[in-house]
């Protein structure tokens, strides 16, 4: 039986991801560099480190990988602030999960200032716990930060299900054995990673019918 529900942040709740992509683009064009769609996704999910490895792979030791995340941050931080981008059928969602007793976790790799800065109060008390990614020592595809929710939440792994848009996302659920359902954004997930799904929706409202089938 699903007991709680743990979400995902950037992508799934909110459609900060395209924010951030034109952000990361205006900077780094700024400085010459080359930025596509399709290298930002290959950097989605990924850790602070993984992130910086691979954008060194690309540019060179001598890239500023620090100085354009504080520029980034600050960017972001500001846009995001003045008019968060929610997803369809969240607020539907988080009420179903209230009116019907379920326990509800953010677990994001965002970091705890940008939470903390953009998500407004009357979002987080939907929430009964939020983990952020400077929280736990190793991000996604670990499945720690999922893992951990679990244990704030005072349930088992087997009587959790993660909803999740990035396939870093889905690895760290399958290798915490955590029932994952995708709602794709930028990116659909590989033919294997859909075959790790206990549910493949467009909208968050429509998770409501699976937990529905799930608890008749």
């Amino acid at each position: 039986m699903i007991k709680a529900i743990l979400f995902d942040m950037d992508g799934l709740m909110i459609d900060s991801e395209n924010v951030t992509f034109r952000i990361v683009k205006d900077i780094l064009e700024q400085k010459g560099y080359t930025f596509t769609r399709d290298m930002y996704i290959n950097l989605l999910g990924r850790t602070r480190q993984g992130a910086r490895d691979i954008y060194k792979g690309w540019y060179g030791e001598d890239y500023d990988y620090q100085g354009v995340s504080e520029e980034l941050a600050k960017r972001l931080i500001h846009t995001l602030s003045q008019e968060l981008p929610i997803k369809p059928g969240l607020y539907e969602l988080l009420n179903y999960l209230r009116e019907n007793g379920y326990k509800t976790c953010i677990a994001t790799s965002s970091l705890r200032s940008k939470v903390d800065a953009i998500l407004p109060k009357t979002l987080i008390e939907y929430f009964d716990y939020v983990l952020c990614g400077d929280e736990v020592n190793i991000g996604k595809p670990n499945p720690e930060v999922f893992l951990k929710c679990c244990e704030r939440l005072n349930v088992l792994p087997e009587e959790a299900i993660v909803l999740e848009d990035s396939e870093v996302g889905i690895e760290a659920s399958v290798n915490g054995n955590i029932k994952v359902i995708c709602i794709p954004d930028m990116k659909e997930p590989s033919d294997w990673h859909k075959k790790q799904l206990a549910g493949y929706y467009t909208s968050l409202e429509e998770v409501i019918d699976y937990l529905e089938r799930e608890r008749a």
